[in-house]
């Protein structure tokens, strides 16, 4: 057998020609034919290599997916087995009511005895024959339990207001979120809901309470303020205010707000007032805000004794009350927490936030995920491709091997010829062999060869025509490979960015969720005022005292002076300056809070486009979150007639001087202008400082002026001998050139613009590279498609197109001889033979 297969090998000839049966013929046939197989082994050899290990990039969609079907592509996505997932939404918009809920629960003063009227009627009517003691009893405390009350429902209408306007508020994407995505991005959108919303609630208690000071609004508990009237022959009743002892020093409520003293219950001894309990915890102050904010509820808890002290004092069984539960988790704030603690919480335990993937998945209405893979080919896929390569590789390597033998062969022979003559006699062999090339053999008559011949050139010339155009396309095709690079540092994305488009590079971040506040820095500069002489400690207080020593009975005329308006006004331009410095730092908080969501990494380009936009967005609309409340506010006091203990827009006076005569309140006029009926009365001081207005309110007046003054040395000089101060050397006046305001303007359109004069706002790329982190980037280059590969394609349509042409050229070939028969009457025998000669 072995002997068999040697000769068969030996002697097997796949080139035999019934035209060629000479021994040299035969021996140059039986040459080809192991180079032929020699050849052919090799090039299985390499297609098999090549397509087991080449990798291709398949792009997969998968219409209606299930939520299964999605999750488990979002984990192989996760686990780098697919890329390029996406899912498209046929409901772009979505609100957050469908796919987050929250259910705040709120401290339990809220909803215990302590804000219901039955306690509130007790503690008013536990006096003990002190008529309150000028307000500062204990028993004077009943609307301080109602403003609990109030804060504890305006907590709720707030927290009720926001998650209304929060469900209705749109999700907006093209694309479904994965779930870490969809996770990352609700916890931020939470997180600056509930900062947003407690922001807003603190700022609007702390503006209406600054503005209640500035003003020094009349409380109907007589705890900022007294009515004094003098001895004289014509009685004046004046209002003054109010001190308050606390810690054995005295404090004023027309300079500090946080002005208290501690709560207790008094009993009257003739004039003499003895304390005879102290409220754990509680305190009185000159507003009911204020002394809520700085008191704590640790007298009503169940494990204190200071309820029942108090009703023992009062002998009164109604304040006998459910406690408030002492235990560890009945509550997050600790007893002697400040209500203010509690306040600035919104009186929220927890919101107790949910958030489902599914709902939100339900709502996005899937329509189709597309993602990509990289594969190599299977066995199948390969044996597949090497069949189909197969009848162009085995035409080609049959051709290759003849040219080769023939090469071999002759240079064999080659010492019995020159040199020169040898490269002429190989040219005549190849031109021979191809003259007698003979696709078609299939007869022996020497007619019917020449005709195979002729039409081996033609069949060879289409062939070769089409192989090329063919080739010539597939060179020109454009196809996409995917490289992968591996934790790139900064400098590489660079590179890579200069190298390829942006949109050919896909760089996954290891953190999705990148806060603002890690790659960008944000300040503001303020008008120069507010960081000036003119609103420091010292200077108010210089101020106070030169208000502390005028007649207060000639209150009603120092409302027009600058030393009896000087101290309310300059107190309120620091007040405001502290206020908006305070909203500022809570916006810019707010902002630096938020976060870019992103899978992949954003170019710099794209990201300082995406940030300025939004810093610009939170810049412009910053100021109204000041606005819309103050202007409220502003109205509310007009409206509601309130009064300024300075007398400044009402003034007292009594009509009958008799025991318990009635005291009426007057409207102040500036200019025949009304404080009745119009807060923004105004006219120039005595004596007269350049831009400086007196009016109805400290406030308002304020608001009226201009900082003129403050630009013009002469100016401030002057304003010194007026009040009669010594200011320090290092007092400068203001730089018209440091500020974008004009020195005319007035103060209330500087307080619209919350006196910011410029941002300044630096964004780092490397920061937010770092804090980014690609695990890899993936470059997308499409680009023309390789040499080899043309040549694989050629060659897979190399055997369809040997047998189409096998077949196409004689009928073509015949169709040619028709035409001519016309022409020349000599070829109509020719007709006729020459199917019979191809066949």
């Amino acid at each position: 057998m072995a002997l068999t297969i040697w000769h068969l090998l030996i002697y097997l000839n796949l080139f035999k020609s019934s035209a060629e049966q000479a021994q040299t013929q035969i021996t140059y046939q039986r040459w080809s034919t192991r180079g032929y197989l020699l050849l052919l082994v090799l090039a299985f050899s390499i297609l098999i290599i090549y397509n087991l290990f080449i990798a291709e990039m398949r792009s997969i969609e998968v219409n209606n997916p299930s939520f299964t079907t999605v999750k488990q592509l979002q984990s192989q996505s996760i686990n780098g087995l697919i890329t390029s997932l996406q899912c498209s939404c046929s409901k772009v918009s979505i609100s957050y009511g469908n796919f987050i809920q929250f259910q705040p629960s709120f401290h339990q003063v809220c909803s215990s005895d302590f804000i219901s009227t039955n306690w509130i009627d007790a503690v008013t009517n536990s006096v003990t024959g002190n008529d309150g003691i000028f307000g500062l009893d204990f028993a004077n405390n009943g609307p301080l339990f109602q403003l609990l009350s109030s804060l504890c429902e305006l907590s709720n209408n707030t927290v009720v207001n926001s998650l209304k306007k929060f469900q209705e508020t749109q999700l907006v994407n093209a694309q479904l979120l994965t779930e870490d995505l969809f996770d990352i991005q609700v916890l931020s959108i939470i997180n600056q809901f509930i900062l947003q919303t407690t922001n807003k609630f603190l700022r609007f208690l702390q503006l209406y309470s600054n503005i209640t000071f500035v003003n020094q609004l009349l409380s109907g508990e007589f705890k900022n303020f007294l009515i004094k009237v003098s001895n004289a022959s014509i009685p004046v009743p004046v209002i003054t205010v109010r001190s308050l002892n606390s810690n054995n020093a005295t404090c004023l409520c027309a300079n500090d707000i946080y002005c208290k003293t501690p709560s207790a219950i008094y009993r009257l001894n003739g004039p003499i007032a003895t304390v005879l309990y102290y409220v754990v915890g509680f305190y009185a102050a000159c507003f009911p805000i204020q002394a809520l904010r700085m008191s704590t509820l640790e007298c009503f808890y169940d494990n204190q004794h200071c309820l029942n002290d108090m009703i023992r004092i009062y002998n009164n069984s109604n304040l006998n009350v459910t406690r408030l539960n002492s235990s560890y988790n009945a509550s997050r704030f600790p007893i002697n927490s400040t209500i203010s603690n509690s306040l600035e919480q919104l009186f929220i335990e927890s919101w107790n936030p949910t958030s489902i993937y599914l709902s939100y998945f339900t709502q996005c209405q899937l329509s189709y995920c597309t993602y990509q893979i990289s594969q190599p080919y299977s066995v199948t896929e390969t044996i597949t491709r090497i069949v189909a390569l197969t009848g162009g590789l085995t035409i080609s390597l049959r051709i290759i091997a003849l040219v080769i033998a023939a090469l071999v062969i002759h240079l064999l022979q080659r010492h019995q010829i020159e040199q020169s003559i040898e490269l002429v006699t190989f040219s005549r062999k190849i031109y021979v062999w191809a003259k007698k090339l003979n696709v078609f053999d299939t007869v022996m008559n020497n007619k019917t060869i020449e005709e195979q011949r002729r039409g081996t050139r033609v069949y060879l010339v289409l062939l070769s025509i089409t192989l090329l155009i063919f080739g010539l396309n597939n060179l020109l095709i454009y196809s996409s490979f995917i490289t992968v690079i591996y934790n790139p540092s900064l400098e590489e994305y660079e590179q890579l960015q200069q190298q390829y488009s942006i949109d050919a590079i896909n760089c996954p971040c290891f953190h999705f969720s990148i806060p603002y506040s890690s790659f960008i820095e944000l300040e503001f500069d303020l008008h120069q005022v507010c960081g000036s002489e003119f609103v420091s400690d010292w200077y108010i207080k210089e101020l106070f005292q030169i208000y502390n020593q005028l007649n207060y009975f000639h209150a009603k005329w120092n409302a027009f002076t600058l030393q009896g308006t000087c101290f309310t006004q300059f107190q309120t331009l620091a007040v405001l300056c502290s206020h908006v410095k305070d909203i500022i730092n809570d916006g810019r908080q707010q902002f630096l809070a938020s976060s870019v969501i992103s899978a992949n990494i954003i170019d710099n380009s794209a990201l300082n486009t995406q940030i300025n936009t939004s810093l610009m967005k939170f810049q412009s609309t910053l100021p109204n979150v000041f606005l819309n409340t103050f202007h409220l506010l502003r109205g509310m006091i007009q409206s509601n007639g309130m009064v300024s203990s300075y007398s400044t827009n009402w003034y007292l006076q009594m009509k009958d001087v008799v025991q318990y005569a009635t005291v009426y309140f007057h409207p102040q006029f500036y200019n025949n202008c009304n404080c009745a009926t119009s807060s923004t009365c105004t006219q120039s001081s005595t004596p007269f400082i350049l831009g400086y207005f007196v009016g109805c309110t400290p406030l308002e007046s304020l608001l009226q002026s201009t900082f003129e003054c403050f630009y013009n040395q002469s100016c401030v000089d002057l304003l010194v001998t007026y009040l009669n101060i010594s200011l320090p050397s290092s007092i400068v006046t203001l730089n018209k050139n440091e500020t974008r305001f004009s020195m005319n303007d007035t103060i209330e359109s500087i307080v619209e613009e919350i006196f910011i004069e410029r941002w300044l706002s630096n964004i780092s790329y490397a920061k937010f590279f770092e804090q980014c982190k690609p695990v890899a980037c993936y470059i997308t280059v499409t680009h023309r498609n390789s040499f080899l590969f043309a040549v694989t394609t050629v060659l897979g349509l190399q055997g369809g197109l040997v047998t189409f042409f096998k077949l196409v050229v004689p009928w073509l070939l015949l169709s040619v001889e028709k035409l001519a028969q016309r022409f020349m009457p000599r070829t109509q025998s020719r007709v006729h033979t020459t199917m019979a000669v191809f066949t």
